[in-house]
Parts: C-alpha cells; sequence; structure tokens
C-alpha cells in the first residue's frame, strides 16, 4: 500500500505543477530560495513521464516538493483539488508507514520476549549446575548431575 501511496503522491506533484503551469527551472528555483537543494536531474527525473512507477527517498526528494507544491501558507491561497489530493496521499503513505512501524516493533519486542525468557531458563539451569557442583540442594530440579 505504502509503493501505491508514493505513486499517488508523486502523480499528484505532477498535477501540481501542470495546474500552476511551473517548469522544472521555476521549480529549482523555489526549492533553491527555500534552502531545499534537488538537482535539475533528479526534478527531471520526477516530473518525467512513468516516474510515478520509480522509487525516490521520500525525505530526500519528494517531501521538499510536497512541501513546495502543496503548502500554500507563503501563496496566500486556498488549495487545489490536486494540492488537496496529494496531501491525502502524503497522510495515507505516512499512516502505511507508522503502521508498518508498528507492527516491526510489536515484532521487535516479541522477539525480545523470547529471548529473555530464553536467558532466564538458561540462568536458572546454569544456577542450578552451580548449586549441584558445590552440593547445594536446588529445587530446580538437575538430577543429571551426581556426586561421585
Amino acid at each position: 500500500m505504502e509503493n501505491l501511496s508514493m505513486r499517488e503522491i508523486i502523480l499528484r506533484l505532477k498535477e501540481v505543477k501542470s495546474e500552476r503551469n511551473l517548469s522544472l527551472q521555476k521549480i529549482y528555483d523555489m526549492l533553491e530560495e527555500r534552502n531545499e537543494h534537488l538537482s535539475m536531474a533528479t526534478l527531471s527525473r520526477v516530473f518525467s513521464a512513468g516516474s510515478e512507477d520509480s522509487s525516490y527517498n521520500y525525505d530526500g526528494t519528494i517531501r521538499p516538493l510536497v512541501t513546495l507544491l502543496v503548502h500554500n501558507d507563503t501563496r496566500g491561497e486556498s488549495a487545489t483539488a490536486a494540492e488537496a489530493d496529494t496531501l491525502k496521499a502524503v497522510i495515507a503513505a505516512k499512516t502505511d508507514h507508522i503502521e508498518h512501524l508498528q507492527k516491526q516493533l510489536e515484532d521487535e519486542r516479541a522477539d525480545a520476549r523470547r529471548r529473555i525468557d530464553f536467558l532466564k531458563q538458561r540462568l536458572a539451569r546454569m544456577d542450578a549446575v552451580i548449586d549441584a557442583l558445590l552440593g547445594r540442594t536446588t529445587t530446580s530440579g538437575v538430577d543429571s548431575i551426581s556426586d561421585n
């Protein structure tokens, strides 16, 4: 689902570019004014035909374009339909990413709990072995060690 959302974001960025009649040079200049730096080659790749099926780093490439083309605080204008759709796609992509990270965290926590339980069992066995070697009585049931 995350790839679908990223695809939608890129398609929406293309629509915004078209609606606002922006050239790549104008987008490049606008980015530079905001101290955001994307090369002209990167801009060409993002806005080329079929680019929505390519993979891009969100934070390094797409986020600056979304911030520039979709956030309207500097223009003082209402959002266009394409801009609103772009924001919805961004939210969907981020929501998918958060869900993925939550699942990953849950899996890592479960794995950590399994490892901790395993290590506790190992420590209990080691304690029992040490007790048996020292001739202490143990309640953990280590029967394999005998005093000879």
